[in-house]
């Protein structure tokens, strides 16, 4: 029998384990060459630092090499286009009411995401059922 903080695992039900350890699971799927995300860099290695400019060079910057003109997330060629703080492309970051990237807001203790939050009659976390 399992209890919970034992060292015994569960079994996958068909024993058929991917090369990355899911159950049943599709392996590493285009563009990933690897389990943890990683994707190839202009020389061909797996999670490289090498990267391509505009005009299609490979620059490696682990070596020092620094490319002219990089496109933006974009993908247009010289373009001001980056990733906001969430990993959008021209983002506005963290908007309101939101205190994180995955749509928190705080709740009545200011913790981002907690779970003391406004419940009806309420509409404040005053306590009020008269809204301020």
């Amino acid at each position: 029998m399992l209890s919970c903080g034992s060292d015994d695992a569960i079994e996958c039900a068909s024993g058929i384990y991917d090369e990355c350890g899911v159950c049943d699971g599709d392996g590493i799927v285009e563009p990933y060459c690897d389990c943890s995300d990683n994707v190839y860099d202009c020389e061909g290695v797996c999670a490289g630092t090498s990267i391509n400019d505009c005009g299609g060079n490979c620059y490696d910057l682990s070596a020092g090499e620094s490319p002219l003109v990089l496109p933006g997330c974009d993908g247009v060629c010289d373009s001001d286009a980056i990733e906001d703080i969430c990993g959008v492309c021209n983002g506005n970051g963290i908007v309101e009411p939101y205190c994180d990237c995955f749509g928190n807001v705080l709740d009545c203790d200011e913790v981002c995401g907690g779970d003391n939050i406004v419940v009806e009659p309420y509409c404040n976390c005053d306590g009020d059922t008269e809204c301020d």
